[in-house]
């Protein structure tokens, strides 16, 4: 196994303070409600703990692709998408079915993560800024295949990521990977 990029590390933490916190602040709602219980501070826990754990496995998918050939990273990103969808689904049946949770607070503890996301993107420049695309734009074809990869890298980088890294030499992360190649003319 790969030794985990410090951007998914540094990402991961950023995600998990501001899911704790959005979570502190439902527990403050429910009580303030008079609604707080025991199962409200556990689908917390549940919605919140899965969703930074999704988060932490979509960062170590995507660093796991960096270098590959594109075709094979986005049907490698499809399936960690697939699958940590339907983790997320059984997540949501779970707070449903077992009483000891609430599933109100475990979709806000999911939803966390999109939240603390918008929120940095509204006070910090490099989550809306796009990133610099190693490839020009013509050599990058459209699909309807790359637009689910490109969503999903998009809300991670706050920009287009490109795996090609043929002539540029380094992967969309800025390492260098020695595939330097002469630049088209």
């Amino acid at each position: 196994m790969k030794k985990l990029d410090s951007t998914v590390k540094s990402e991961t933490l950023r995600i998990l303070v501001g899911t704790a916190g959005i979570g502190l602040l439902a527990q403050l709602v429910f009580i303030l409600i008079g609604q707080w219980s025991l199962p409200v501070l556990l689908g917390s826990v549940l919605g919140g703990g899965w969703a930074v754990l999704n988060f932490l496995l979509m960062g170590i998918t995507l660093q796991n692709t960096l270098g590959m050939p594109e075709q094979q990273a986005r049907n490698k990103m499809k399936s960690s998408y697939s699958l940590r969808t339907g983790l997320t689904l059984a997540v949501l049946v779970v707070s449903i079915l077992v009483p000891c949770f609430s599933w109100i607070s475990a979709v806000v503890g999911i939803f966390s993560p999109r939240v603390t996301i918008a929120i940095l993107s509204a006070f910090r420049k490099e989550y809306g800024a796009p990133v610099d695309n190693p490839l020009p734009v013509e050599d990058q074809e459209e699909d309807e295949d790359e637009d689910e990869l490109e969503k999903i890298l998009d809300r991670v980088y706050g920009g287009k990521v490109n795996y090609d890294t043929s002539e540029s030499g380094q992967n969309a992360l800025g390492a260098d990977t020695g595939a330097k190649t002469e630049a088209k003319q």
